[in-house]
């Protein structure tokens, strides 16, 4: 036993005494100039190593690397405090350098889309071409910051205090499409913050697996206006355009924190459930956007809209010359609608507190998506004397609204009161309420009798034919 212990020492003692060797043999900046070429060479970007790289072999052969820094041009795109690769032993005895661990610390990562879909940093280096087969037993990211950039002048995401942990990650090498193919990976990740503005989510976490192409990433926790996320994604890599499917949902989220957030000051109160079902292909990210398919759906309870009674403002005439419905649609659709509304449009207001309010009975927003658009399906409200009904679409590749309007319905489903909302989320063109019938009285009492009483052929053109009934 003791001969054990002192052949233990002296095999450490020795490792030690190469390490010190190694380093003063070996001219360190040299090499690390070495690496920091061959990373140039296969990233496109320009590389910086703060200090020269460093060898050590106790606890195993490893390099360590202080301070990183990628750059584009005069910008830096991403940073690392700390990069640490652990290399397997005995293949490096025979000459042949294998990694066992790769470590990042704190690294820092912006990414910015330029149009189309490209993106900076572009990578643009020859690792886009034929590339050598890849094995990494472990990788570990600590404290990860992503920042991420839509189109210009959109609030910037930033993902913080992530971490992310991968196994068993490989894949057979050759050109980009090869390499997808055969790529394998198992694991997690998670951030404890990821925020737009004041939409935000927290203590998120994802459970990673796949081989041979197919990964699937399942959301196992995460928290956004008090509601459960839930989420699974599919990508399909191996297939000639890379494929995705997406169910999502947000489970008894707050109607309240959920305004707050797109305008805060505003008020409204209720629980809601979103489901997203979505599946797409492309190359890059404009064509999975312009593939995009699938249907949406919100569902409520107990909603009640402060600031505004709708059916007292119906009930006068000339109240309805000044109401703006968009506000009321931009509410109870908080779904699709509200994320268009943080990409631009604006609350005006109708939400603050002032003692009036409007319980919503029952409400209805079913959407289908097709070739990046969403139209509205079956969208309205029912309050205790009035409906409300949105038709149009909402186009996410031009970002824009496409005849979307909002009317007040009266018993057979023809609009009495309209308005139209067109052009892009960012400025929008909001036309003012368009009173389609003339009369000087309470508009409440022609919703009840509808417009066949007021029209001789007794006919309309429907609105709305969804599953919201009259009051």
């Amino acid at each position: 036993m003791k001969k054990l212990l002192v052949s233990a020492v002296l095999v450490m003692c020795l490792f030690f005494l190469v390490g010190v060797i190694i380093n003063l043999l070996v001219d360190r900046e040299k090499m690390t100039a070495r690496v920091q070429d061959e990373m140039q060479d296969v990233l496109g970007l320009e590389v910086d190593f703060e200090q020269p790289l460093r060898f050590s072999l106790w606890r195993g052969p490893l390099v360590r690397a202080g301070t990183v820094t990628l750059t584009t041009g005069s910008e830096a795109v991403a940073s690392v405090e700390r990069a640490l690769v652990r290399l397997r032993i005995m293949p490096l005895l025979r000459g042949d350098i294998q990694v066992q661990t790769v470590l990042l610390d704190a690294p820092e990562l912006r990414i910015e889309r330029i149009g189309g879909g490209e993106f900076k940093p572009g990578f643009t280096g020859r690792g886009e071409g034929s590339v050598q087969p890849l094995s990494i037993p472990r990788l570990r990211v600590r404290d990860a910051v992503v920042r991420f950039h839509g189109r210009p002048g959109d609030r910037e995401w930033l993902f913080q205090q992530c971490a992310l942990q991968l196994d068993d990650i490989q894949h057979a090498g050759g050109e980009q499409s090869d390499w997808l193919a055969s790529l394998a990976m198992q694991g997690s990740l998670t951030c404890e913050q990821i925020e737009q503005g004041r939409l935000q989510a927290t203590d998120v976490a994802i459970d990673v697996a796949g081989s041979e192409g197919q990964l699937a990433f399942k959301l196992l926790t995460g928290t956004a206006f008090d509601g459960q996320l839930n989420a699974r994604l599919d990508l399909d890599l191996a297939s000639e355009l890379p494929q995705y499917t997406l169910q999502a949902g947000l489970d008894d989220f707050s109607l309240d924190e959920f305004v707050t957030a797109l305008d805060e000051g505003q008020e409204a109160s209720g629980r809601m459930i979103l489901n997203l079902e979505l599946e797409g292909e492309g190359d890059d990210w404009l064509q999975l956007r312009q593939s995009a398919a699938g249907k949406l759906s919100l569902e409520a309870t107990g909603l009640v809209l402060y600031g505004v009674d709708l059916d007292e403002e119906l009930d006068s005439y000339a109240a309805t010359q000044r109401f703006n419905l968009v506000d009321v649609g931009a509410v109870f659709l908080a779904g699709p609608l509200g994320l268009a509304a943080s990409r631009g449009y604006s609350f005006t207001g109708m939400l603050q507190t002032s003692g009036e309010q409007t319980p919503i009975a029952e409400m209805s927003s079913e959407w289908t998506i097709a070739q990046g658009r969403a139209k509205a399906e079956d969208v309205a409200m029912r309050t205790e004397k009035s409906r409300v009904a949105l038709t149009g679409e909402l186009d996410f590749i031009n970002y824009a609204f496409v005849d979307l309007r909002v009317a007040v319905i009266d018993v057979d489903g023809c609009a009495m009161i309209e308005q139209r909302i067109d052009g892009s989320f960012r400025n929008p063109e909001v036309a003012s309420p368009n009173v389609l019938v003339e009369a000087m009285g309470p508009v409440l009492d022609l919703l009840e009798r509808g417009l066949s009483a007021l029209n001789a052929d007794g006919e309309c053109e429907a609105f709305y034919a969804g599953n919201i009934t009259h009051p």
